[in-house]
């Protein structure tokens, strides 16, 4: 994968110098960050002895449709575990899934949170037993083995001079702390919370802590970004994206990395990068989220 250098624009301002991590494209569907968190994860299912995967999240969610992909490579078998009741007429996410040849469960919002509520799945490990469980969003004590990978790929191409930024968006905090653990003391991460997750702060130190890294790169957390939270939107994010798209040839999705440009941006428009500081863009993937906000909103996305 190789790192792109983005010219300023209207949307991108001269104040540094623009670099982008494309995560879109590590994968034919995309997967981006979701890649990098699981392999670790992989490496452990396959020497559990298991045969079977089990995992859980919303009816648009990036890491079940990242799964169903990876499984379907690997011809494992796949029970994703939907929260809410099936809809009338799946949408993209869902629709992608079965095409996957995922197995299906819907379930109510409380047995959900009854099943998913325990770190150690009580209830999942119970009800189904053969199953090697992952966490809803993917992260786990494995995630920080794909970060090592790709932060190798980023050392490589900047030679023996680092980003003096990174920028990325966070939503349950596993790649936010997948990047601090893996990057060069020399780099200030930027973190842009746009689920409006109020412990994230709490979640990422937590995850670092577990990485037991005595050296972690300097990073800072910014909550200003989240534009309402999880899949809220707002004119001025559907035109940014659509314009930068127009500018790039780059998608942006409304989730997470439309808000993070976004972000990048507004901190270089207020003095937050210098003038000849190297910041480095982590596109993390999650562009089947176009499909669902199109389909839900009437296709406002003009990407093709």
């Amino acid at each position: 994968m190789k790192i792109l250098r983005l010219t300023p624009s209207v949307l991108l301002p001269d104040t540094c110098e623009w670099y982008l991590l494309p995560g879109y494209l590590n994968h034919p569907y995309g997967i981006g960050n979701k890649l990098w968190k699981l392999e670790g994860t992989m490496a452990d299912f396959t020497s559990s002895g298991k045969n079977e995967i089990l995992s859980f999240g919303g009816s648009y969610s990036n890491h079940l449709h990242a799964l169903a992909a990876i499984c379907q490579e690997k011809t494992i078998i796949f029970t994703a575990i939907v929260r809410g009741e099936e809809p009338a007429k799946p949408g993209y996410t869902l629709r992608f899934l079965k095409e996957m040849g995922a197995n299906i469960l819907y379930v109510d919002r409380s047995t959900y949170r009854g099943w998913t509520q325990n770190a150690d799945f009580t209830a999942l490990q119970i009800k189904f037993p053969g199953s090697y469980i992952i966490p809803e969003g993917g992260t786990s004590a494995f995630l920080f083995a794909g970060f090592e990978s790709i932060a190798g790929i980023v050392k490589n191409e900047f030679h023996s001079s680092p980003p003096d930024h990174i920028v990325l968006a966070a939503g349950t905090g596993g790649t936010a702390a997948g990047w601090i653990n893996a990057s060069s003391e020399k780099t200030h991460v930027h973190v842009i919370n746009v689920l409006k997750n109020k412990s994230l702060d709490n979640k990422i130190a937590e995850l670092l802590n577990f990485a037991k890294k005595a050296n972690q790169a300097p990073s800072t957390i910014h909550h200003e970004y989240h534009m309402g939270g999880y899949a809220k939107y707002n004119e001025s994010l559907v035109q940014w994206i659509n314009t930068f798209y127009e500018i790039y040839g780059i998608p942006l999705d409304p989730v997470y990395t439309g808000k993070m440009f976004i972000a990048a941006a507004d901190l270089a428009n207020k003095g937050h990068f210098n003038k000849n500081d190297k910041v480095l863009l982590i596109h993390s993937g999650g562009l089947q989220g176009i499909n669902g906000f199109n389909e839900r909103w009437g296709n406002l996305l003009k990407i093709t």
